[in-house]
């Protein structure tokens, strides 16, 4: 019965939620949407059923799954001179999982003008800051599905523009289950559940999201290959589909390679960009390096690293 209860519940926040996201418009905060951990990123951005500590960006019910300390640092080199950094970290306890993130965007000086077009003799920057903090738990169930992982972030939201500085606080709920038969991982994030932004007087959404996901991993001959296939619905864009696979490579003496290619739909309006992203991963015991390519068309490439460490 209860989960009856939990299901319904489910589908009706969907719905509502699907019903807000019908129509376009401009959205704040748009550093939450560049994606974090190479391995997602490297597999066209599909996180919806992600199991490790960068959940905390991609659906933070997959950071039930963590059974010991994690941490990630991700270094991104953006368009132009923007960089972006992302740190969290994951603690399992017999309550359920904590933890926590940090996301600071930053860029290079850039010209002022005033408001008839004339040229300031003084620059200007801009910079964007997120700290998040989450709770997920697993909780078993009976019958078809085995489990129930249940996640929810609160992130306070920081942006500067020139002299400008204008906050938010935000939410991603999420959960994420499997079916025994086929085995198939699943996965629905509602992200960025919050306050507007306001420069000055006029106020915007944040970029909301919803995200479903499915996964699966086949064994080929003592190797893992993993295809994750992710549906995103955006208030301020149309749907995209992304999906991604990966090989997991078993050379001995607890070494691992990870080659992986993935693909994302064209965004309305971005038609350059390819969609097409590639990398690979290392791990050696309990830590692991990814590296993430992501053309942008006209607008250049983009380059992402991140590392993850585990502390049994």
């Amino acid at each position: 019965m209860k989960q009856k209860i939990l299901l319904i519940s489910v589908i009706i926040f969907s719905i509502v939620s699907i019903t807000y996201t019908g129509t376009k418009g401009t959205t704040a905060a748009s550093f939450l949407k560049i994606s974090v951990g190479a391995r997602n990123i490297a597999m066209g951005e599909t996180g919806a059923t992600s199991e490790d500590v960068n959940s905390i960006y991609w659906n933070p019910s997959g950071l039930a799954s963590i059974n010991n300390i994690e941490t990630s640092l991700m270094h991104a080199v953006w368009l132009e001179t923007i960089n972006y950094e992302h740190l969290a970290c994951g603690i399992p306890t017999k309550y359920g999982n904590l933890g926590f993130g940090i996301n600071y965007l930053y860029m290079g000086e850039m010209d002022k003008y005033d408001n008839t077009g004339s040229k300031q003799e003084e620059k200007m920057t801009a910079n964007d800051f997120a700290l998040t903090v989450f709770y997920s738990r697993k909780i078993l169930l009976k019958g078809k599905l085995p489990f129930l992982n249940l996640g929810v972030n609160l992130k306070y939201l920081m942006s500067k523009l020139d002299t400008d500085t204008t906050s938010s606080v935000a939410t991603d709920i999420g959960l994420q289950t499997q079916l025994i038969r086929p085995k198939l991982r699943l996965g629905l994030v509602f992200q960025n559940i919050g306050t507007e932004m306001k420069f000055i007087k006029e106020g915007y959404p944040l970029p909301l999201n919803i995200k479903l996901g499915l996964g699966h991993t086949f064994l080929i001959k003592g190797n893992t290959l993993d295809l994750l296939l992710d549906v995103n619905i955006p208030n301020d864009n149309n749907v995209r589909i992304n999906g991604g696979i990966e090989y997991g490579i078993d050379c001995g003496k607890k070494i691992k390679v990870f080659p992986r290619l993935g693909y994302g739909s064209y965004v309305e309006g971005m038609e350059d960009i390819y969609g097409i992203t590639g990398g690979i991963g290392f791990t050696f015991r309990d830590y692991t390096i990814d590296y993430a390519f992501v053309p942008y068309g006209k607008l250049g490439n983009t380059h992402r690293i991140s590392l993850i460490f585990k502390f049994r």
